[in-house]
């Protein structure tokens, strides 16, 4: 199943926000759903990244992000660390990837760099 560890709150503009954080591999969020929680943004673990591997894997991964775009959520994608991985989540639609794939955990310092010279390349 999938399980979610963490909810977060915020009102950025008007009404608040739900984010789900993680959506993994063991224990559902479908209950949650089914109850008629919003949900806004969902982070996929990178356990559930990590077991794409074959044609049907891809095949179940795609119905799960077209389930959760059709109740509105926006997918943050977590633990991307390859290329081929990286461009099929943003063909899919996922509004946000990370991972090592872009950068790896670094000091404040270094990060405010690192989207300086981002924002120069782009």
């Amino acid at each position: 199943g999938l399980k979610v560890k963490k909810f977060e709150l915020y009102t950025p503009q008007k009404e608040p926000v739900i984010i789900s954080d993680n959506f993994e591999v063991k224990m559902s969020l479908l209950p949650l759903i089914a109850k008629n929680i919003r949900i806004d943004v969902i982070k996929l673990d990178k356990s559930l990244v990590d077991t794409l591997s074959d044609e049907r894997s891809y095949e179940v991964m795609e119905k799960t992000i077209s389930l959760l775009k059709s109740l509105g959520a926006e997918i943050v994608v977590e633990g991307v660390e390859d290329k081929e991985k990286a461009e099929w989540f943003s063909e899919m639609g996922c509004e946000y990837i990370q991972g090592f794939y872009y950068a790896k955990p670094m000091p404040e310092a270094e990060f405010i760099e690192f989207c300086k010279q981002s924002l120069k390349a782009s």
